[in-house]
C-alpha cells in the first residue's frame, strides 16, 4: 500500500495526502515504539472486523487506478473519499492504545451504539436503491444518445441487475467505478457518471446489506486466504 500510494501521487493521479493510506501503519507503529520509550502503557485494541475489510479495499482500490484508463480528478474525488474510513479506523485504535476507549453498552454511549447500529442497517439498502436509480438513469440516456456505447450499455445493465439482486456487492459496486472512471475521462462534467462514482464507492464499502443474493466476495474480504468456511 506504501509503495501503490507513492506511485499514485507521483504520476499525479490522487492528492498528495493519499500518502497518510500508505504511510497510517508505519505512523501507527512508531507511536508504540514511542509510547514505549516514554514508559506509556500500550493497551490492546478491541476486536474489528473492518480493519481487514478497510484495508482490502484501499488495496483493490491501489490495484484499479494504477491501470492507465484513469485520470483525474475522478481519482482525486475517490481516493479521498475512501480514504477516511481508514483513516478513521486507525483513530478509533489508537485511542484503544492510549486507554481512552468508552464503553458502548452504558448509558448514553449505549443509545447512541444501538441507533448508529439501526441507521448502519439501513445504509446500504438507501445506497443500493440510488444507485439502482441513477443507472437506469444513465442507461436510457446511453440507449437514446445517436451513437450508443454498447460495451457501457452492457456493463451498466450489468451492474444494475447486480446491485438490484444484491450479487457480488461489492465486486460489483468496483467494476462500476471502473465503468465510470471510463466515461468521466471522455466527458469529466457528466453528473449522472459522478453519481455512480461516489455510489459506488460508498457501497463498496458497506457491501450490499442483508436480503442479497449471493456474497462470496465478503468471505475474501474479512478472512485470511486459506481459512475454512463454517459448514451448514
Amino acid at each position: 500500500m506504501l509503495v501503490g500510494s507513492c506511485l499514485l501521487v507521483q504520476y499525479g493521479v490522487v492528492p498528495v495526502w493519499y500518502l497518510l493510506v500508505g504511510l497510517a501503519r508505519y505512523l501507527f507503529l512508531l507511536g508504540m515504539w514511542v509510547r514505549n520509550r516514554i514508559g506509556l502503557v500500550n493497551y490492546p485494541m478491541p476486536p474489528s472486523m473492518t480493519r481487514r475489510a478497510l484495508a482490502g479495499m484501499q488495496m483493490g482500490f491501489i490495484a484499479v487506478v494504477l491501470l492507465p484508463i484513469y485520470s483525474p480528478p475522478v481519482t482525486q474525488g475517490a481516493a479521498t473519499l475512501l480514504m477516511f474510513p481508514l483513516m478513521g479506523s486507525f483513530i478509533r485504535d489508537w485511542l484503544a492504545v492510549c486507554g481512552l476507549r468508552w464503553n458502548w453498552n452504558t448509558g448514553v454511549q449505549g443509545w447512541i451504539q444501538t441507533t448508529l447500529n439501526m441507521v448502519w442497517k439501513w445504509i446500504p439498502y438507501l445506497l443500493r436503491v440510488a444507485l439502482a436509480l441513477n443507472l437506469v438513469v444513465v442507461l436510457c440516456q446511453e440507449i437514446r444518445s445517436p451513437v450508443p456505447l454498447w460495451w457501457m450499455v452492457g456493463g451498466t445493465g450489468l451492474g444494475l441487475v447486480l446491485v438490484v439482486l444484491g450479487v457480488l456487492g461489492r465486486t460489483s459496486a468496483l467494476g462500476l467505478i471502473l465503468l465510470s472512471g471510463l466515461a468521466l475521462k471522455g466527458n469529466a462534467m457528466n453528473g449522472w457518471f459522478w453519481g455512480v462514482l461516489l455510489l459506488g464507492v460508498a457501497l463498496m464499502l458497506t457491501g450490499t446489506g442483508r436480503y442479497s443474493l449471493w456474497k462470496a466476495d465478503e468471505w475474501m474480504i474479512y478472512h485470511r486466504a486459506g481459512e475454512t468456511r463454517p459448514q451448514g
